[in-house]
């Protein structure tokens, strides 16, 4: 989730720079933050990738099926790049994603953990049709 956090980060920071303002944001991105706060949104999306490949949990690597397991770390690689690649293109995913993190444990920052999640449901249940292009090397396809 830190790649996440760090690319929203500068892409809040370059912006900022472009039209020349510091912000609270901006200042507290700079100064202090925490990526912890933003752990609810990976499970989020680890369980949506997992619904994908028609699974409640990742095998463990020592139950026995070391290649399946490998091929769902190859996977999941490729699908949080892709992932990552398109949410931080969303301006108001990577303000929540600032705003949580620079502002975590007040109530700019719970508001901000929301939205988040809000997002992501929303953005899981009207781009459905994304899902299997976020798939480079799916599941027993790849």
């Amino acid at each position: 989730m830190g790649t996440l956090v760090r690319s929203c980060h500068s892409r809040y920071l370059e912006a900022a720079r472009l039209i020349e303002v510091c912000t609270p944001l901006s200042k507290n991105i700079r100064d202090r933050w925490d990526h912890r706060t933003t752990q609810e949104s990976y499970y989020l999306i680890a369980e949506r990738y997992l619904n994908c490949l028609g699974l409640e949990q990742p095998p463990l690597e020592f139950d026995g099926s070391e290649q399946i397991f490998k091929e769902i770390c190859a996977s999941w690689e490729v699908f949080w790049k892709n992932i990552c690649n398109v949410l931080i293109q969303d301006n108001n995913f990577v303000l929540d994603i600032c705003y949580a993190t620079a502002f975590e444990n007040t109530e700019t920052g719970y508001a901000a953990e929301e939205r988040l999640h809000e997002r992501l449901r929303d953005w899981y249940l009207y781009h459905e049709d994304a899902w299997p292009k976020l798939f480079e090397a799916r599941l027993g396809k790849g």
